[in-house]
């Protein structure tokens, strides 16, 4: 699940980015209620579980998560890759883009279905 991690991790940094810089700390707590979330899951031994996984998921898809409501590509495929399917909330004021087939296999959809079981 290391790219998943690193995934969340670049999501996070967007997040923080267009918050002014806001800590990684106020999204750890908002979303997992762990201030420390991102400082623990740099270590390379930590792990996360599918349902973090999907709460982070839910909270970085939602466009009023995002100060301009729009919701970065690079968080929709974060999204995606953990969802299994492109994730479009209810509210979002854009459309996914579509993207061709690359053949190569989704190992990290593969994780989290590995995961799940």
């Amino acid at each position: 699940m290391s790219d998943l991690k690193s995934r969340l991790a670049a999501c996070a940094e967007q997040w923080s980015m267009a918050h002014d810089a806001a800590p990684l700390s106020r999204l750890g707590k908002l979303v997992a209620g762990d201030a420390n979330f991102f400082a623990r899951i740099a270590a390379p031994s930590s792990s996360l579980n599918v349902k973090t996984l999907e709460k982070f998921a839910t909270h970085l898809g939602d466009p009023a998560s995002w100060p301009d409501g729009l919701v970065p590509q690079e968080v929709q495929a974060f999204v995606h890759r953990v969802e299994g399917r492109p994730h479009v909330h209810a509210n979002a004021p854009i459309a996914l883009q579509q993207s061709g087939s690359t053949g190569q296999t989704d190992h990290a959809s593969t994780e989290v279905a590995e995961a799940r079981s």
